[in-house]
């Protein structure tokens, strides 16, 4: 017995939907990969340009890393010293605006860990003496009360910073013979930090050292160069 047509025409319409809707499924399909595959190029595209803008940013900071000089220079009439930290470069730096400076005196080591004894100094009093032959001079402009900063000297490229070190006073708990204090950190360097900031960088960070004992004017130069002793001058 025959299909009626009526039948015969649904089940060949229902037929060519499945095999539509097949072919749209596929269709889809593909572009959601293509689409997925443009996406990856397009993120490794963006990738690679700001790995290469990185890259660039980095080589350019590098390139305009300020050269600074350190060097000591006596003071008449004064158990104080000056420090004077030149800032020779690079003069492509200086259209930029003025460098803001912060010196940092740095302990002989790191006493953050150190253990804490029962009756002894408290960790907060380990950490405000500066331990080392020389703090900068409290009391100047922009100094702190401790001795420890110098903080958000504004300078030009081509100019210098000065500001006065001074004996360090030894701690309370230690304060019965500064001579021997003296005598115990003579010999340990003058450490600074120094991080230079200037408008559109990172900022650049020196960690230097010039020795305690050696005469006024010979300094540590963080360009490789030593400060000359017969000008004064970094």
């Amino acid at each position: 017995m025959g299909f009626p047509i009526a039948n015969t025409i649904y089940t060949i319409s229902a037929v060519a939907s499945a095999i539509a809707a097949g072919a749209s499924w596929r269709t889809a399909q593909r572009a959601n990969a293509a689409a997925d595959r443009a996406n990856e190029a397009a993120e490794k595209a963006n990738l690679t340009a700001d790995t290469l803008a990185a890259i660039e940013r980095d080589r350019r900071h590098s390139e305009l890393r300020p050269q600074l000089d350190i060097s000591r220079v006596p003071r008449q009439g004064s158990t104080q010293e000056l420090l004077h930290f030149m800032f020779k470069g690079p003069n492509e730096l200086e259209p930029h605006g003025p460098l803001n400076v912060t010196i940092t005196v740095r302990d002989d080591r790191d006493r953050s860990h150190d253990r804490i004894l029962p009756g002894g100094p408290t960790r907060e009093e380990v950490a405000a003496q500066v331990w080392g032959p020389w703090r900068l001079a409290p009391g100047a402009d922009g100094v702190d009360p401790l001795g420890r900063s110098f903080a958000n000297q504004l300078v030009a490229v081509g100019e210098k910073l000065v500001c006065a070190i001074e004996k360090t006073t030894p701690p309370a708990w230690d304060a019965n013979d500064a001579e021997r204090w003296w005598r115990k950190y003579r010999p340990t360097p003058l450490r600074f930090r120094v991080e230079v900031t200037c408008e559109g960088f990172e900022p650049w960070v020196f960690l230097e050292e010039i020795p305690s004992w050696s005469s006024p004017g010979i300094g540590r130069a963080g360009s490789g160069q030593v400060g000359d002793p017969a000008r004064g001058i970094g």
